[in-house]
């Protein structure tokens, strides 16, 4: 049979509890069998972050007792289509994927994502609906998309608890103390 995983790439400085309720949320609405953490060594935009050591550390124990959730490290530096779609059909071959982001990131879609026309088609992705997002943009967006590639995208949208919590608000708050 084959596996259905999650692959949730990003920054996680830190890792929090609205990273873990989005991929516990769609572990269940998905129908998954595991979430992966893929944490980027040099994120964009995002000057100051922790290392990726410290980065896969705290992830690695802070998922350590969830028996569907698991950190992966690829080699390449950053998320990007062509780097990194390769690497993934390499390591997951015998799984079906789903790309798991932000709504905050599908609004990127349009403008920043080279090559993302052969991630979504294929495979799915699960959108975390963050707090001021509203589905109908997000619909935009896809719709948008599938105009321009002249395919239809599979995506789900999950609405889980935390929506609001930002890593940098974290750090930021962390940094006060």
């Amino acid at each position: 049979m084959t596996r259905k995983i999650g692959i949730y790439p990003g920054t996680f400085d830190p890792l929090h509890d609205g990273h873990l309720a989005f991929a516990t949320q769609a572990l269940e609405v998905c129908g998954l069998d595991e979430v992966m953490f893929l944490p980027e060594a040099l994120p964009r935009e995002k000057p100051n972050v922790s290392s990726i050591q410290e980065r896969v550390a705290h992830m690695n124990a802070a998922t350590k007792h969830i028996n569907d959730m698991n950190v992966i490290h690829l080699s390449n530096d950053r998320f990007t289509v062509r780097d990194t779609l390769p690497l993934l059909r390499e390591q997951f071959s015998d799984s079906e994927l789903s790309l798991f982001v932000g709504s905050d990131v599908v609004q990127t879609f349009l403008y920043r994502w080279e090559n993302l026309d052969a991630i979504l088609r294929e495979m799915p992705i699960v959108i975390g609906m963050r707090a001021g997002h509203t589905s109908n943009e997000m619909a935009t967006v896809i719709d948008r998309l599938e105009k321009d590639y002249g395919f239809a995208i599979r995506y789900t949208l999950i609405f889980a608890p935390y929506a609001g919590m930002s890593s940098s608000q974290i750090r930021g708050a962390s940094s006060a103390v």
